[in-house]
């Protein structure tokens, strides 16, 4: 009777398979079950921070959970919240800007740039269309409403700038080369950096999230 995920949808918030009772669960549903026990103090009184953490496409699941989480945090709660997201692949950004041209300037790309890409701005890379059932219940204007609200830290590692495609000799542990997420930077760190800029960008020149560099570490940690 475990939840289990066909594809690598989870960490978007897409259902599992319906292996149960014909019916799926979302996977931020899922976590939002996980810590709202944690948040109540009949179960953890003594509980001071609570932390949802992940790398990689763990990463993913954080910042994209952190947008468009309905997770219930009491105002009179003493437990703060915190979402850490180290060297995600790729960002749910929040409109059609991109960073385009050799100063990665922010504006909505031409033509020339989309036309073999049409899934750019879609879910898990933006907010046109394909968005899973969970987030379409959250709902596009809540999401961007609550992010910057979340207190949100980005882990990115120095070193992770590889590619395959750019340097057949490294390796990525799997960097998402598709068209969509190379709209966003190159390589994890790349795209990491961008997308701090990108939020100052968005909410009028102050980066509402925290950014850090783990200096000299690649995607992994022993290479």
């Amino acid at each position: 009777h475990e939840l289990f995920w066909l594809t690598d949808t989870w960490n978007c918030g897409d259902d599992s398979a319906p292996v149960q009772f014909n019916t799926s669960v979302s996977s931020f549903e899922v976590m939002d079950f996980v810590a709202q026990r944690f948040l109540d103090p009949s179960f953890f009184p003594n509980l001071r921070d609570l932390l949802i953490v992940g790398h990689s496409a763990g990463g993913q699941f954080v910042v994209r959970y952190a947008g468009s989480s309905r997770l219930i945090i009491p105002s009179s709660s003493s437990v703060s919240v915190r979402f850490v997201s180290a060297n995600p692949s790729s960002y749910p950004y929040l409109n059609k800007d991109r960073p385009v041209g050799p100063d990665h300037t922010f504006i909505v790309p031409d033509s020339l740039l989309t036309h073999n890409c049409s899934t750019w701005n879609s879910w898990r890379y933006g907010l046109d269309g394909n968005l899973p059932r969970y987030v379409a219940s959250t709902g596009r204007e809540k999401l961007i409403e609550q992010f910057p609200q979340r207190d949100v830290w980005y882990l990115l590692g120095t070193a992770d700038t590889c590619n395959e495609d750019l340097d057949p000799t490294c390796d990525s542990h799997g960097l998402d080369r598709g068209c969509e997420a190379m709209m966003q930077g190159r390589w994890r760190y790349e795209r990491g950096n961008w997308w701090g800029e990108y939020l100052a960008h968005v909410f009028g020149g102050t980066n509402p999230h925290n950014f850090v560099d783990v200096v000299g570490v690649s995607h992994d940690a022993y290479s």
